[in-house]
């Protein structure tokens, strides 16, 4: 049977591959003529190729091997039957593979680590350098395996500002301090498990610290790609295992960190997350990037309202996310001068309420200026334990304060207008230095772990004590008090 030397191919491609991969129109497969071979590239799975031998020539009993970074080989023999397996470019291997031994016929693989490969054994090729597979290492933080050579990262959940300062630190830590490769999976943890992903490099990167949202696209949910969680988690390792990383780091809020513990305690990944929303509620730490800049747009949009409503002398009530806390719509009336705050942590009293909004509207100035978080609840159905669905309580309001108060009565909901736009100064130091400190941790080997603010420190917390109730505002806690001390009402 031949070997075929793998460093010996590469050496020959690269040269005349390093100028095609550059080419701007990518929109059709484009082929490299070498010899008697032709390496087939598709645009739409960049880290997929294929190697087929030109119908002239002798058929192939022997595996051929095709080229990317991370190159996958494979054999075809009478254009019958394939497999397919991941190589490090790295690695100086000699490899000897039997087309007898071929697993699917007639298809190019739709993902990574399918049926031959996990019935050939293939995956024993790319285990870590300590000798362990990804399912083998210790799933306690205590007991130190560093990341070396390949990471992977993903953003799930809903978006927000400064994930891309996030992945940019995140990408440019793990090149530029430790040499590692880095893997971004598209849209989220359904991107993980259907093996999407695209290679991270310091240009793709540059200039995206002023950029919303996020370069990989996020998703929620995580099995609803597969049907069931069982399905998802499996999918999640094997994938997780056939590209061979050593660590992944999830950006997301409270969801995402209750699956990452899940991939992390049941799958045996070694996770590190970092704390991602806007409405600041997920435990364990004392802020989340996305935060202050949700803020700032709150304090804004305030301002704006501040001079229509004393030129018409309107009630405007202002929602604003929070569905389970009202960090948002607390900091939001604080900074933007609102009279009113209604938080989900202090159930209202309509007739206090009330009250509060005539009085600012028999002063001069005649009008007012109602903050209300989406997840805000009167007493009543508080008392009752009742739950209420996003936006009771502003549209409630809308009806039944015109009534009331006699005045005229307008709503306006920022809703995703919070999530979007470029983020503040303060929220892209924070994302950065967050990814900076999780890379940190990936190299010495901390793992089940989310970065956290601690009194102004990036500590470590440990993931099963970050899921389940969401972080509300304490009732004694700064942002309240100093509302009540300036006269803004919080319907209590």
């Amino acid at each position: 049977m031949k070997v075929w030397n793998m460093n010996i191919l590469f050496r020959r491609i690269a040269l005349r591959l390093r100028a095609r991969v550059r080419q701007r129109n990518m929109d059709r497969p484009f082929l490299i003529q070498m010899h008697t071979y032709r390496l087939v590239f598709h645009a739409d799975a960049p880290y997929r190729c294929g190697q087929e031998r030109l119908a002239t020539s002798p058929p192939i009993k022997h595996a051929l091997f095709g080229f990317t970074r991370y190159a996958q080989c494979v054999a075809i023999r009478e254009n019958i039957r394939m497999a397919y397996l991941l190589l490090s470019f790295r690695q100086s291997l000699k490899v000897t593979y039997s087309a007898r031994s071929c697993g699917r016929a007639n298809a190019w693989p739709t993902r990574l680590g399918e049926n031959s490969l996990n019935r050939n054994g293939l995956r024993r090729l790319h285990r870590s350098s300590a000798g362990h597979s990804p399912r083998e290492r210790s799933t306690d933080m205590s007991t130190p395996h560093k990341a070396s050579g390949r990471i992977g990262l993903l953003t799930a959940g809903g978006d927000c500002q400064a994930l891309n300062p996030a992945l940019r630190a995140l990408t440019l830590a793990a090149i530029y301090g430790h040499d590692w490769e880095v893997y971004g999976f598209k849209d989220g943890f359904l991107g993980l498990q259907e093996g999407r992903f695209k290679r991270l490099m310091p240009a793709q990167v540059a200039g995206i610290q002023g950029l919303g949202g996020t370069i990989i696209g996020t998703g929620r949910g995580q099995s609803g790609a597969v049907g069931s969680i069982e399905e998802a988690t499996e999918r999640c390792r094997e994938v997780y295992e056939d590209l061979g990383l050593s660590a992944l780091i999830c950006l997301g809020g409270d969801g995402t960190q209750r699956f990452a513990r899940h991939l992390h305690e049941q799958a045996g990944l070694n996770i590190i997350t970092l704390p991602k929303t806007i409405d600041n509620d997920i435990r364990g730490t004392d802020t989340c990037f996305g935060f202050d800049t949700a803020t700032q747009i709150g304090a804004e949009a305030i301002d704006r309202l501040h001079t229509t409503a004393s030129s018409h002398h309107r009630v405007m009530l202002v929602e604003v996310m929070g569905r389970d806390a009202g960090w948002l719509a607390a900091a939001s009336a604080l900074a933007g001068g609102a009279d009113v705050a209604l938080v989900p942590e202090i159930p209202y009293q309509l007739e206090n309420l009330v009250e509060a909004v005539r009085k600012d509207v028999r002063k001069e100035r005649a009008y007012s200026i109602v903050v209300i978080a989406e997840g805000a609840i009167d007493a009543e159905r508080s008392a009752r334990g009742e739950k209420v669905r996003a936006h009771t309580a502003a549209m409630e309001l809308v009806d039944r304060l015109p009534r009331l108060t006699g005045a005229e009565v307008r709503l306006t909901s920022l809703g995703h207008v919070m999530r979007g736009g470029s983020p503040t100064s303060a929220d892209r130091i924070l994302a950065s230095q967050l990814g900076v400190r999780a890379i940190e941790l990936a190299a010495s080997g901390h793992y089940g772990v989310m970065v956290a603010v601690k009194g102004g420190d990036l500590r470590p917390v440990p993931l099963r004590e970050v899921g389940g109730a969401p972080r509300r505002i304490p009732l004694d806690h700064p942002l309240l008090s100093t509302l009540r001390a300036i006269g803004t009402a919080l319907g209590d």
